[in-house]
C-alpha cells in the first residue's frame, strides 16, 4: 500500500514540475521528497521475511543510510518529537 502512495506522491511532483514548466500554473507547489525511494525499497528489503516492528525499520535504515538519518532525526527527533 505504501509503495502506491508513494508512487502518486513522486507522480504528483512530476506532474507539478511540468505545468510550471509549460507556464499552465504558476501557483502549484512542487514537494521534494524527504528520501528517495529506491533508499526506502532498500530499507524494507534488507529487513528479514515475516513480522517485523517499525523499530526495525528504523535500525535498518539507520545503518544502511546513517547522513539521512542523522539529517532526519536532526529535523524531527528520534521518533517525530520535534
Amino acid at each position: 500500500m505504501w509503495e502506491s502512495e508513494l508512487k502518486a506522491c513522486v507522480e504528483g511532483a512530476v506532474l507539478c514540475r511540468s505545468a510550471i514548466s509549460t507556464g499552465c500554473r504558476k501557483d502549484v507547489i512542487v514537494f521534494k521528497p524527504l528520501l528517495e525511494k529506491e533508499k526506502i525499497v532498500q530499507t524494507v528489503r534488507s529487513v528479514p521475511q515475516g513480522s517485523f516492528t517499525i523499530l526495525d525499520l528504523m535500525e535498518a535504515f539507520r545503518s544502511l543510510y546513517p547522513e539521512d538519518w542523522t539529517r532526519l532525526v536532526q529535523r524531527y527527533g528520534e521518533f517525530g518529537e520535534k
